[in-house]
């Protein structure tokens, strides 16, 4: 039996077969494991990003993509419209024009105090 230990995790192998534990819970931790390929153990060892994507991956059994992690960042720019005034031209890309300039009128009327001349320029679509 043959372990390394990563970040956070341990990978166990036994007669060519590999898992792969970590700590879940809060309140109370508890180790969960999960037999794993070889691949899987070759791209959870390479960075801490691509372990996580692992864990996922035998937690759920959906694989992280490029348009699922695109899908994430859209969905979290939506619910907080606020957060694209940080940088708004490298998230610009994430959406149509139409809808980035309506999330960007969204962040920016609920991040100003409007006085009434601002509030008139709201309705008649002046900011």
């Amino acid at each position: 039996m043959n372990q390394i230990k990563g970040n956070g995790f341990i990978i166990t192998e036994e007669n060519g077969n590999y898992t792969m534990s970590w700590m879940t819970g809060g309140f109370q931790d508890r180790e969960v494991t999960y037999p794993v390929s070889k691949e899987l153990v070759d791209k959870a060892l390479r960075s801490e990003q691509d372990a996580y994507e692992v864990e996922l991956f035998l937690q759920t059994g959906e694989c992280v993509t490029k348009e699922s992690k695109e899908v994430d960042r859209q969905n979290y720019f939506r619910s907080s419209p606020v957060r694209i005034l940080v940088n708004p031209s490298s998230i610009k890309r994430l959406f149509s024009n139409q809808e980035f300039e309506a999330l960007l009128q969204k962040a920016i009327s609920s991040e100003l105090k409007p006085t009434e001349l601002d509030a008139i320029g709201i309705v008649d679509n002046h900011l």
